[in-house]
């Protein structure tokens, strides 16, 4: 029987002897090489569900080219969770980005499509932020955001070329830009804080100022690109996720007592530091 220090120490070296290509596919949302589970036009699609936790606060469905859903927030994290799907392709089906030039280009994951959703305020108080962030299992997190290697991603593609070896991890980029209503950080889209960064696993909205009762559209791809690869070269022998979240959290704008309060400590800090600078 293992103990703990000893299954640590194995899964270290099996993470050292495991060839690159691999260990991207086992431990990153990052595309990789292998060889791939399947080509256009014999590729499974079939699409799952898409409920909420609180209950009864989202509508619509994952079919169309364009899957759209209505929701309503409350003050708490709202949870879209897919689910289903009769395929390895997982409740996403296949991906209409996906287009491999070769059964080796997984530069672009299998399963994904677009998502539009609709989302009216409910909180009572009008919404300054709104942030979405990819999970498997439902764990509410309001930041800071942990690193979610799990192969689920807002659309993360390798533009690398097709010459191999590919330099997957040094050439990412999102399959469609991100949209919504307010300003969307700049770090989010961008992939040069590395494969180890929160790129394409959360997106943060500010100066959303979205008053109750009113409703905004965000659009996004989503993507898992576990079920790309042929198990044989590091792929999922399960396929993508059968199960998945999205988390929304939306951010209250302050009120006027609080910006108050907040100025008036600031000035008071800065009284403070003139005061002391003067000796």
């Amino acid at each position: 029987m293992l103990d703990s220090s000893m299954l640590r120490a194995f899964v270290a070296m099996i993470a050292i002897l495991m060839p690159p290509c691999l260990t991207a596919a086992a431990f990153s949302d990052i595309p990789g090489e292998g060889d791939l589970r399947c080509l256009p036009p014999n590729c499974p699609d079939s699409r799952g569900t898409v409920s909420s936790s609180p209950g009864g606060l989202v509508s619509g469905s994952l079919a169309g080219v364009m899957p759209t859903f209505q929701m309503s927030l409350t003050t708490s994290p709202l949870f879209l969770n897919f689910s289903g799907g009769d395929t390895p392709l997982g409740p996403m089906g296949l991906n209409p980005a996906y287009n491999p030039q070769s059964n080796r280009d997984s530069r672009i994951p299998v399963s994904g499509q677009p998502i539009a959703l609709d989302i009216t305020n409910g909180t009572g108080s009008a919404i300054a932020g709104m942030t979405f962030y990819l999970e498997i299992p439902q764990t509410v997190v309001t930041g800071p955001f942990p690193v979610q290697g799990d192969g689920l991603s807002f659309g993360v593609r390798c533009t690398a070329g097709l010459a191999e070896p590919r330099d997957c991890p040094n050439h990412i980029d999102l399959i469609a830009a991100p949209t919504g209503q307010g300003v969307l950080n700049v770090a989010d889209i961008m992939p040069s804080a590395g494969p180890t960064s929160t790129f394409g696993d959360l997106l943060r909205f500010t100066n959303v100022n979205l008053e109750p009762g009113d409703t905004a559209r965000f659009t996004f791809f989503i993507t898992d690109r576990k079920a790309t690869l042929d198990p044989s070269t590091g792929g999922s022998v399960e396929g993508a996720s059968r199960s998945f979240n999205l988390e929304i959290v939306s951010t209250p704008v302050p009120e006027p007592a609080t910006v108050f309060m907040a100025g008036a400590a600031l000035l008071a800090v800065l009284a403070r530091c003139v005061r002391t600078s003067r000796f």
